[in-house]
């Protein structure tokens, strides 16, 4: 059984980006199921110009970390000098032990994954106050 979110959930907005259209189209489609407004960017360009015109906050990030052009890393940088409230979740094929030191786990979720874990993650990094601009 899918994990709900809690009904504070239906404000929170996503942004989704990752380049390979099934992941990105399976992971709005949970997070929609759960009540999240979800945004998508097939790259991380898209994604900055979506950031740049966007209205309204961005709560969380969810990017792939090895894109073309710019790894989610730099983008999350990018993306947080624009909407500092944003918190950042990565994910990828590779492991964390194999990305290195570099990720915290609490913000890393391996590809592929369970509806279910990546809606905690996702839960879990939404309930932790939101970054403030000097981080």
């Amino acid at each position: 059984m899918m994990a709900r979110a809690d009904p504070a959930a239906t404000a929170e907005r996503v942004l989704v980006v990752d380049d390979e259209r099934a992941i990105r189209d399976g992971v709005a489609r949970i997070l929609r199921r759960s009540g999240y407004q979800v945004l998508l960017a097939g790259s991380p360009q898209e994604a900055l110009q979506l950031a740049e015109h966007e209205q309204g906050a961005i709560d969380l990030l969810l990017t792939d970390v090895v894109m073309p052009d710019l790894s989610g890393p730099r983008l999350a940088e990018r993306l947080v000098a624009i909407h500092a409230e944003t918190r950042v979740l990565f994910m990828s094929g590779y492991s964390l032990a194999t990305m290195g030191a570099t990720f915290d786990p609490d913000r890393f979720l391996q590809k592929p994954f369970l509806p279910e874990d990546l809606l905690r993650k996702v839960r879990d990094l939404l309930e932790r106050p939101a970054p403030s601009s000097s981080t």
